[in-house]
């Protein structure tokens, strides 16, 4: 294949996946606890550097754990963390780690996140009486109490690995590699929501400078396609 066709093909992909990965952040300003997915650019290993290689940026995609900024609610079952620790949210075979949500109760009294999964105690799994869910209290080293009684205290631990898996939302994982430990310097935060770590003209403008060097790409390979056309015509 053309060298220059190469060129531009590998260009392409690399805005494209760059594309994306604005757009995700972009969709996903609002979400408690999202972090913000970033790119940085790496030099090749010796082995694969040649002059096709070195012209097109070798990228990788991160997601540094950085704290979001804590938003109070005023709601007694929204959640978050201050620190590095993750709540525990499971159900049967399925398992989530989480930083801020939203808590409801589900027809048998178990607190549960938007996908219905039981958030952990130490103990097993926090369930309560509806009709006391407005005594409900969790202090900052996660002793939840319902008025006076205390009932349990909050599962909270840290990750060998805090990188999330691609495509679940916020700043979440299913499974994780390594063990799970006590997060002892973590402390948890009722009636706040983590706001996302993206930010909306940050990623707007990463898109519109993303778009340009798209488009750009296209006019050159436009300008190659009338030069080939001019040869073939020629001969």
């Amino acid at each position: 294949m053309n060298t220059m066709l190469s060129l531009l093909a590998a260009a392409a992909s690399h805005s494209s996946a760059e594309q994306q990965r604005i757009a995700n952040n972009l969709a996903n300003v609002q979400n408690p606890g999202f972090k913000e997915i970033l790119s940085h650019v790496e030099s090749l290993p010796e082995k694969e550097q040649n002059a096709l290689s070195a012209a097109i940026p070798y990228s990788r995609f991160f997601v540094p754990f950085r704290q979001g900024a804590l938003e109070k609610s005023s709601n007694n079952m929204d959640f978050s963390l201050q620190g590095e620790g993750f709540f525990v949210l499971e159900k049967e075979e399925s398992k989530k780690y989480l930083r801020s949500f939203h808590a409801g109760l589900d027809s048998q009294g178990y607190l549960v996140n938007s996908d219905g999964l039981r958030l952990c105690t130490e103990d097993g799994h926090l369930r309560i009486d509806p009709e006391k869910a407005s005594l409900l209290e969790v202090d900052k080293k996660g002793i939840v109490s319902l008025g006076t009684e205390r009932i349990g205290k909050l599962k909270i631990v840290t990750l060998e690995t805090t990188q999330p898996q691609e495509g679940t939302p916020g700043y979440s994982f299913d499974q994780p590699k390594g063990e799970e430990k006590d997060a002892a310097s973590c402390e948890v935060c009722q009636g706040y929501l983590e706001k996302s770590t993206a930010d909306s003209l940050e990623s707007m403008t990463d898109m519109i400078a993303n778009l340009r060097y798209l488009e750009a790409n296209q006019k050159i390979l436009r300008t190659l396609d009338q030069s080939y056309q001019g040869l073939i015509e020629q001969s």
